[in-house]
């Protein structure tokens, strides 16, 4: 379809091949530009964190240069920078409270990217008409992780906190391909393993669709994005900028030109391993969930509710043993960046 961004876009030069392994990163750059700082960025391949590639591509961030290297989920995203071979990443809320947790870094949420709740499902084989069926069954999930999360709160709010189930630790495209295979019962898989999903099942079931939830219903997953208290001290800067960039550039970008911030995640999504991926399958899902443009994220800060959600969330997982003690939430939600955007 033709918009006001098809002209140039059609112009700019494909991201790398290497960015299609997802299951061992590799980095890649966006177009390349003069800047004053080079950030090392972990992103996971969903439709809102290519916004944050979207930044550079658009030269919304000018004084910043970014490197992005791509994880399946959040876990190995943390470990690497937990390592130091990225800087900042953008990943689910659920990991970094356990890693906080257990104090393994001393971890900033800086910004949110998005709610995304909306956009977690249960799927299931044939025959798999509810979560009640899912007793005895063998369900792939990525354990510790927004997924985990998902299951475990759509389990309570049915009623069905202690169904007993067999739980296999499995990354989301993973637990697409084994739920095809025949090797799990159910899966809470990504978009594209959904999509993958149907495409060989028509039949599978769609037992739990976040879309769906309402209000109080839905549990609130909170995108963000993450770094070290020690890049804070050494790029606050950057920071500053990309996160400004995000909220006061990306955002207003995607209201005011929706098919071309369309155009421009599928591009993005070719690139980072999922090559099948059209403009159909992206329009309809890319503004589903919540985004906050500068204002609105200052005031969510400003106003507690991202550190209520936080802890409602640790309260969960605490009280199901997936952590043995609260995170201190009042030093990993850090308002430092987003006061100066």
């Amino acid at each position: 379809m033709a918009n006001s961004k098809t002209s140039y876009m059609s112009r700019r030069s494909v991201l790398r091949a290497g960015a299609a392994a997802l299951a061992a990163p590799t980095f890649f750059v966006g177009k390349a530009h003069a800047a004053n700082e080079k950030l090392k960025v972990g992103l996971l391949p969903g439709f809102a964190f290519g916004l944050y590639w979207v930044i550079q591509e658009e030269g919304f961030a000018p004084g910043v240069e970014m490197e992005y290297d791509i994880f399946p989920s959040g876990p190995p995203a943390i470990e690497a920078m937990v390592g130091e071979s990225v800087e900042v990443i953008t990943v689910g809320s659920v990991p970094p409270l356990i890693a906080m947790s257990r104090k393994i870094a001393d971890f900033r949420e800086i910004s949110i990217v998005t709610d995304a709740g909306p956009l977690f499902t249960i799927v299931g084989k044939p025959g798999i008409n509810g979560l009640a069926d899912l007793e005895g069954k063998r369900v792939g999930v990525t354990t510790g992780s927004n997924f985990d999360y998902f299951l475990d709160t759509a389990l309570e709010l049915a009623g069905l906190k202690g169904l007993e189930m067999q739980r296999v630790n499995m990354e989301p495209m993973d637990g697409g391909a084994a739920l095809i295979a025949g090797a799990i019962d159910a899966t809470l898989p990504s978009l594209a393993a959904k999509a993958a999903i149907f495409d060989a099942l028509p039949e599978a079931s769609m037992v739990v669709d976040g879309a769906e939830l309402q209000g109080a219903q839905r549990p609130k997953i909170l995108d963000m994005l993450m770094t070290t208290q020690q890049v804070i001290d050494a790029k606050e800067e950057a920071l500053v900028e990309i996160v400004s960039a995000y909220h006061s550039k990306a955002i207003p970008m995607m209201r005011e030109d929706y098919d071309g911030t369309v155009e421009l995640i599928t591009r993005w999504l070719k690139g980072v391993g999922r090559p099948n991926v059209t403009t159909d399958d992206v329009a309809p899902l890319l503004g589903v969930t919540d985004y906050q443009d500068r204002q609105g994220i200052k005031d969510a800060y400003a106003s507690g509710e991202i550190k209520d959600a936080f802890e409602l969330q640790s309260n969960f997982l605490l009280k199901n043993e997936s952590i043995g003690e609260l995170p201190d939430l009042d030093a990993l939600v850090d308002d430092t960046i987003v006061k100066k955007i």
